[in-house]
């Protein structure tokens, strides 16, 4: 999923196209951020535990157990929308969770090309597409919306509103 936005040569037609679309930073850092910053983030997490059984503390009888809790719903923002999708979705997949990434309406054609090359290689893992979905025509509304129908929002910060944990791959389609 991570590989299919961050190698070389998608990386920097994702950096053209977001700097084409929004208007805002510069194509190198774009091409950084999405070639280096979320195959990064990737590499943080990629061995960490993230359902079951995920730490003992045997000394004080206390076992810390994670399991998924349903549909994630992110935010993306016009300032980084190449990649905070990827870097989102890489936490929700790696909890066996679904994610809807809604971005900025300024960011909505980089968002789809992403989570389109993300849907993609999620099939050809043999897994749903449906675990990441866009947001098309956002709204405030439709984020609204979203608000009230997934368990858990990833807001700009990676901070978490509502439920605690991880999700599930149920879809919620708009």
């Amino acid at each position: 999923m991570v590989w299919s936005v961050c190698n070389e040569s998608t990386a920097k037609h994702i950096a053209q196209h977001t700097v084409d679309e929004t208007r805002l930073g510069n194509y190198d850092g774009k091409f950084l951020k999405i070639f280096r910053t979320t195959h990064a983030a990737l590499q943080d997490i990629i061995d960490d535990k993230s359902v079951g059984v995920i730490e003992e503390l045997p000394e004080r009888n206390i076992v810390k157990i994670a399991k998924p809790v349903g549909v994630i719903g992110a935010l993306s923002p016009s300032t980084n929308p190449e990649a905070t999708p990827v870097i989102k979705s890489i936490a929700a997949v790696k909890g066996r969770n679904s994610i809807i990434v809604a971005p900025h309406p300024r960011a909505q054609k980089t968002n789809a090309l992403i989570v389109d090359l993300m849907r993609e290689a999620i099939v050809k893992m043999g897994a749903p597409a449906d675990l990441v979905l866009g947001v098309e025509n956002p709204s405030v509304v439709k984020v609204r919306d979203e608000e009230e129908r997934v368990r858990m929002i990833l807001g700009k910060s990676m901070s978490v509103r509502g439920v605690s944990e991880f999700t599930s791959t149920q879809a919620l389609t708009f």
